[in-house]
C-alpha cells in the first residue's frame, strides 16, 4: 500500500490492473486504514522495492525470439521477421541495423 500510494496515479490504476481479486482486496483495505507513516518506515519500503527491482535487472537474460514476438505482437509479421532476420544475423551488434 506505501508502495502504490508513492506512484502517481496513472501509474498506480495500471498496476492495479495486474493484480488478482484477492490481492486488490488486500489493497484496497490497506490503503482505507492508511495512515502517516514514519519516514525511516518509507525509506525502508522504498529501498526494498528499489533492491528487489534490481536484483531482477541483474537476473534478466538476452531476449529470445519467442520474447520478443510476444511484445512485439501488434507488429506486422513480415515487418517483425526481418527485423529478428537482421538481429540475428549480427549477435554482437544487433542494433547495427539501425
Amino acid at each position: 500500500a506505501i508502495l502504490i500510494r508513492t506512484l502517481e496515479e496513472g501509474v498506480a490504476a495500471k498496476v492495479i490492473e495486474y493484480m488478482t481479486a484477492e490481492e486488490k482486496e488486500v489493497l484496497l483495505r490497506e490503503i482505507a486504514k492508511f495512515r502517516v507513516y514514519k519516514p525511516e518506515t518509507l525509506e525502508n519500503v522504498l529501498g526494498e522495492f528499489l533492491y528487489e527491482l534490481n536484483v531482477k535487472e541483474l537476473n534478466l537474460v538476452t531476449p529470445d525470439k519467442e520474447y520478443i514476438r510476444r511484445i512485439f505482437k501488434n507488429m506486422p509479421e513480415d515487418e517483425l521477421e526481418k527485423l529478428l532476420e537482421d538481429l540475428w544475423y549480427n549477435k554482437d551488434n544487433p542494433f547495427e541495423f539501425l
